[in-house]
């Protein structure tokens, strides 16, 4: 409907994430809007991206009235990148590219059912049929160029990532457990397995946010505004049930331990397990040792942001199993496998940052953050962040109180301002 393509448009989901409005120069819009476009230049051969011109120039003459209108949305989705904060928090090209690809598929269609009527207006037989011989080898070259470009890319007969992943997590739990999950590539990968293949029956599954599996009863008894106001509902309704089963209890992201106190966050695997400190097994086998998964060292596809996700949980998993065995070498090599798929990407640099502050890399935590300003500098949270770092683990109290105030800046309404303001009184006292 209209009023969800506007929802997902203008990336409503985050709307109570602060983001600051960037001024942009003249020439910073017509760059966003030139990456826009670009999202459509990538998936398509010059001679495509030729035909598709020479459509629509002929097309627009005749039709403009009736094709005009269907390149609104595509504007809309090009505007929004440029001018919307929020959106460029999450803007998918693959996601927001297909109506665009639609859009223009009329357009060439209208095109070439023009030049079709042109074709057949030549009053030389000859003429006629050599013109139109040319063009349908032009189009047919054109078809065959595309198929040849993406065929690697899109076939997927060899490629066992996704599936021996979601089996590794699957292995993960004991008999009885259950499983909150919120990730898209575990969610995908279990749905399959689960419901298609029968795995595992004894386990339980639960999304935290999303409805491909069952919620929580009451998690949706009342309306909210947002998906962050969800996850603290789910939370609560989460440590409720924590605290009453006796079913081990395991996530497939790091889960807020307040209102768990006495209760404990430990990697295992592909996953995190609820338990309590007496309860904590020692295991002889790190289970990284026992899963099976295909494609794990394969040259890597960066265009393919799935798999890159997966990559990413797993050397982040495979880096805190590491630490905990004291591999710290081998811990920070995994980190930097990490770092490498989710270069492009903005939240997932935030676990990784996890691990090296909790393990004492201050210096590569704080670059991450850094990467993280320059990928959504409106992002206001991200530069609070830096602060701290400089102020509790660096010891730059000058730097601290300069991405503090920034936060400030960025965030005029920030629900921790007189926490933050009380921060930088303290270290500027300091210096």
């Amino acid at each position: 409907s209209f009023q969800k393509f506007i929802y997902t448009l203008l990336a409503r989901q985050y709307g109570n994430i602060p983001m600051a409005r960037i001024s942009l120069s003249p020439g910073e819009i017509v760059s966003r809007a030139l990456e826009g476009i670009s999202w459509g230049a990538q998936d398509f051969t010059p001679l495509v991206w030729l035909i598709t011109l020479a459509a629509v120039i002929m097309a627009f003459r005749k039709y403009y009235k009736i094709l005009l209108p269907f390149m609104i949305p595509v504007a809309m989705v090009i505007g929004a990148s440029v001018f919307n904060p929020a959106a460029r928090f999450s803007l998918d090209r693959t996601s927001y590219g297909i109506g665009a690809f639609f859009v223009f598929t009329l357009w060439i269609g209208a095109g070439l059912g023009c030049l079709v009527e042109m074709i057949s207006r030549v009053k030389s037989r000859l003429v006629r049929y050599g013109v139109g011989a040319a063009s349908l080898m032009v189009s047919v070259a054109a078809a065959a160029g595309q198929v040849g470009a993406n065929y690697a890319y899109a076939d997927k007969s060899g490629k066992y990532l996704a599936y021996d992943a979601g089996v590794a997590v699957l292995d993960t739990l004991e008999k009885d457990a259950v499983l909150f999950i919120q990730k898209d590539w575990i969610s995908f990968s279990l749905a399959y397995l689960t419901a298609v293949k029968n795995m595992r029956p004894d386990v339980t599954i639960y999304n935290r946010t999303s409805t491909m599996f069952p919620n929580l009863p009451g998690l949706f008894a009342v309306p909210f505004r947002s998906v962050f106001e969800v996850m603290r509902r789910a939370d609560e309704l989460e440590n409720e049930f924590i605290k009453t089963t006796d079913r081990p209890v395991y996530y497939d992201d790091r889960k807020s331990m307040t209102g768990l106190e006495g209760y404990v966050l430990e990697n295992v695997g592909l996953l995190y397990r609820i338990t309590k400190p007496l309860e904590e097994e020692v295991r002889d086998l790190s289970l990284f040792d026992i899963y099976y998964i295909r494609n794990l060292h394969d040259p890597p596809d960066l265009k393919n942001m799935a798999e890159c996700k997966i990559f990413i949980d797993y050397y982040i998993h495979l880096a805190e199993d590491l630490f905990a065995r004291g591999e710290e070498g081998a811990a920070v090599e995994a980190l930097q496998k990490a770092e490498f798929y989710a270069r492009e990407t903005f939240s997932e640099k935030q676990n990784i940052m996890l691990v090296y502050v909790e393990n004492g890399y201050y210096e590569e935590a704080l670059d991450l953050l850094k990467q993280q300003a320059e990928l959504l500098p409106g992002y206001p949270a991200t530069y609070k962040k830096i602060g701290i770092m400089y102020a509790r683990h660096i010891g730059d109290s000058e730097k601290a109180i300069r991405y503090l105030t920034l936060y400030l800046e960025k965030d005029p309404f920030a629900y921790d301002r007189q926490a933050v303001m009380r921060m930088i009184s303290g270290l500027a006292l300091e210096n």
